[in-house]
């Protein structure tokens, strides 16, 4: 979601490394990672979705929305782990970009449309995308149904 890439650069001290190995040369400047943003690199999942439905819905109330923005909590910041993928800091602000309503409303319709489809045939509607359920994550950890989800309790 933040969009962080990174280059090996040039150390900036200069310091050169003192053995050779699939890093380097015996005697030549260490490289090391440079973090940055990519704009394009982001990515925003339902965030994307849910966060223009909350404005859509603000703007229906008649309230003008001129930005959106995340609040990211970094439970981790401090690890090496996430310094190495250059995560720096424990909250992030994001910017959430302005997505059509001709393109939420649909979106959230078709969702409520098969959902009420799925409940009144009594049917049990398919398994969650691994996109939608972070890989299962959400199951586990986040879904208040899960104790009733039949995809999870097999």
């Amino acid at each position: 979601m933040l969009g962080i890439k990174h280059r090996k650069i040039p150390c900036p001290l200069g310091t050169r490394y003192k053995k050779s190995g699939k890093w380097g040369k015996a005697g030549t400047i260490k490289k090391v990672k440079e973090f940055y943003s990519d704009e394009n690199a982001k990515d925003f999942g339902d965030w994307l979705y849910q966060v223009n439905m909350y404005r859509y819905m603000l703007e229906l109330k008649g309230y003008k929305v001129k930005h959106m923005k995340l609040q990211m909590n970094i439970r981790d910041a401090g690890t090496h782990s996430c310094k190495d993928r250059g995560i720096t800091r424990n909250i992030y602000f994001v910017d959430i970009p302005f997505l059509d309503n001709d393109i939420i409303i649909p979106y959230f319709l078709e969702k409520r449309d098969r959902l009420l489809q799925h409940l009144e045939d009594e049917t049990t509607p398919p398994k969650c995308s691994d996109e939608e359920t972070w890989g299962g994550k959400k199951c586990e950890s986040y879904c208040e149904v899960r104790s009733l989800c039949p995809h999870i309790n097999m």
